[in-house]
């Protein structure tokens, strides 16, 4: 994930507007990025409710070197999590890219989450993991929504439109009145 400078009077994010689509996990996360960095942003949500798909997930992910592996005595380096990237995802692997997210994965993921209030609660080591690395947070994807929701319903140049009728595969009026016949 990158993020954007924290919010100061200096911020050149200042005065931009965002349009984030959806309100799972990733558009939550953009969007409270966002704002913090001083945008204004909109967050168009089709359901009727804040949280997409994410709130039914487990919302699992691989990270390394984190307390959580620390504290259960394992030892994880991002190498040893790169060789087991690369030899599941063989040819296809994106070695750059998944050095760079497993390099960042603490920072990014593990504290900037629970910087949010997220407690991670369990380790497991799926087939093809050399250790157990992949980490499951309290409350999985539901506890990761209502943690970012909060945080984005307190930040002041968030807004949030959803469709509150539930009518997702109605036309709008504006639709309706461009159809043609």
């Amino acid at each position: 994930m990158t993020h954007f400078a924290t919010r100061d009077k200096d911020s050149p994010h200042d005065g931009e507007h965002v349009v984030v689509v959806g309100s799972g996990v990733a558009g939550l996360s953009a969007a409270v990025e966002a704002a913090e960095a001083g945008a204004e942003v909109l967050v168009l949500e089709r359901g009727d409710a804040i949280g997409g798909a994410s709130v039914m997930s487990a919302a699992s992910t691989s990270m390394v070197g984190t307390p959580l592996q620390h504290a259960h005595g394992i030892d994880d380096d991002v190498e040893l999590a790169l060789a087991d990237w690369i030899r599941m995802g063989g040819p296809t692997a994106d070695v750059e890219w998944a050095r760079r997210y497993l390099e960042r994965s603490r920072a990014d993921v593990y504290e900037w989450c629970a910087d949010l209030g997220i407690k991670w609660m369990a380790l497991s080591q799926p087939e093809g993991n050399s250790v157990p690395r992949v980490h499951t947070p309290s409350g999985f994807g539901r506890g990761i929504v209502d943690a970012l929701a909060v945080r984005a319903l307190g930040a002041p140049a968030l807004d949030f439109r959803r469709d509150h009728a539930g009518n997702h595969d109605q036309p709008n009026q504006a639709e309706q009145k461009n159809r043609k016949p």
